[in-house]
């Protein structure tokens, strides 16, 4: 390979940071993308405990009613971004039926909205407990709780929720007290960050200097 081939695949890569077969990307300040999903996640997946809406027997430790938690994710701005939900179920709000994760492909998972059953079964690639401070392709996960609502209702009076523990999902009435993790739409780093476009500008410019190089002397 000649140097100007090997300059065009240096500049390929700066513009495609990121293209690694990663699931989930650490982009600092508490912030994690999947790349499958394109969602941001809270990397603190217990970010509600202490809130207002934190209304368990114990204010403390992040357990809120569905009404409750829905409210503190749509209420939510960290990071500069207020754009924040729960993790959803089913594509479809209410459903009466939600993917099981477990079985079938990544792909059937991640068409079918199940969030929640995505980032345990495929991200976490789990089928047992993976609460506390998994690590997922090298990134940490925060304060995991067992039992998490997600933002698909039921019906009227019930709520999906998804079980950290043994992977099961249920729909319970809403009026109980559960964990609530929040998502937003997309990746944080919509654009290059400013050292990959320095590094691209230096990348262009060596092959510029190259061309002119080989120009023969008039």
């Amino acid at each position: 390979m000649n140097r100007r081939m090997k300059g065009i695949g240096l500049a390929a890569a700066l513009l495609l940071p990121g293209v690694a077969n990663a699931t989930l990307l650490d982009r600092g300040h508490g912030l994690i993308y999947d790349d499958v999903l394109d969602i941001t996640w809270l990397q603190n997946a217990n970010l509600g405990a202490g809130s207002s809406f934190d209304d368990g027997f114990n204010t403390s430790d992040g357990r809120m009613t569905w009404q409750s938690a829905v409210d503190w994710a749509d209420g939510l701005s960290f990071q500069g971004f207020d754009d924040w939900r729960l993790a959803t179920f089913n594509s479809a709000s209410p459903t009466t039926s939600a993917f099981d994760c477990s079985s079938g492909t990544a792909a059937a998972c991640a068409a079918s909205g199940n969030e929640l059953g995505y980032m345990y079964y495929h991200n976490m690639g789990s089928s047992g407990v993976t609460t506390g401070t998994p690590t997922v392709d090298g990134v940490a996960l925060n304060n995991v709780q067992s039992a998490y609502w997600s933002g698909t209702e039921f019906n009227s009076t019930n709520a999906w929720d998804f079980d950290f523990v043994n992977g099961g999902q249920f729909h319970d009435v809403k009026s109980i007290n559960l964990a609530a993790w929040a998502v937003r739409p997309g990746d944080v780093l919509a654009a290059p960050e400013p050292t990959t476009l320095l590094l691209l500008g230096l990348g262009l410019a060596g092959l510029g200097f190259g061309r002119r190089r080989k120009r023969p002397r008039p």
